[in-house]
């Protein structure tokens, strides 16, 4: 049986598949989620009572209301497979198994397997759903992670097309991790694309001002002015600008405004 929830919510079993796309069944595939997510563990039935009507909705009889749901997720489960049982699912192992490589060669490859798994944020018809959030922080966190992890082996073995091509990638799903900005512009000065190092950086910059009123690090600037060096373009940017218009540090004390 396999089982994805990134991008999508699909099982499949040989050449059957049954997905979450009915939206007439969404409460169904949201317990089905929760508990394959949850899978290693047994369940009460006050806790998935609690977790599905404890926002204010109303049920008459709730206890009945899940044995419902639990019928329909037997019927849809039956559509792979009659009568089919005990589910096993096999979450994370590429990332394990690469934390745990000593070979180079063995870490980026299980690496590079775990990233091809990611097809995009997990269960993304339940993001509503208040138990998804810490779920969605976790996957982002081992993507980030095992991005990183392929990116250093990468530029470790002098590949840099493929380095740079993974932090395009990862950038796209964390748009707000600036190592990845360091890597990449790193990765695109050594092509010698000194323009291609410019545009990302000014990209970032005005990204973090625009939702964090910040500006990126010094080493990122740093990089940034490596790449002016050899490039005549006249054109400001939002770091230039912010440099520009810096006064100097006030003297402490009062201070008069004139109208």
């Amino acid at each position: 049986l396999q089982v994805q929830m990134l991008g999508q919510f699909t099982l499949r079993y040989g050449d059957r598949t049954i997905s979450d796309s009915d939206d007439r069944s969404r409460r169904v595939w949201s317990l089905l989620a929760y508990m394959l997510y949850n899978h290693g563990r047994s369940f009460a039935q006050e806790e998935l009572i609690h977790l599905y009507w404890s926002n204010g909705e109303k049920s008459a009889d709730p206890g009945n209301a899940l044995k419902s749901i639990f019928h329909r997720i037997r019927t849809a489960l039956d559509k792979l497979q009659p009568g089919l049982g005990r589910l096993l699912i096999r979450r994370e192992a590429h990332f394990h198994a690469a934390e745990a490589a000593e070979d180079d060669d063995v870490r980026l490859a299980e690496y590079q397997a775990a990233l091809a798994l990611y097809a995009g944020d997990p269960l993304p018809r339940m993001t509503d759903e208040i138990w998804t959030i810490p779920i969605v922080a976790y996957y982002h966190s081992l993507y980030t992670r095992a991005a990183a992890g392929a990116i250093e082996l990468l530029e470790k073995q002098e590949r840099t097309a493929e380095a740079v091509a993974l932090c395009r990638r990862a950038i796209h799903i964390e748009p707000y991790q600036e190592d990845l900005y360091e890597h990449l512009m790193r990765g695109l000065l050594r092509t010698g694309d000194m323009k291609g190092a410019m545009s990302v950086y000014e990209e970032m910059s005005e990204l973090l001002f625009a939702h964090f009123g910040v500006m990126p690090s010094e080493t990122l600037r740093t990089l940034y002015r490596q790449a002016t060096r050899t490039v005549n373009d006249r054109t400001l940017t939002m770091d230039e600008v912010c440099s520009q218009l810096e006064e100097p540090a006030p003297h402490s004390g009062a201070m008069v405004c004139e109208y």
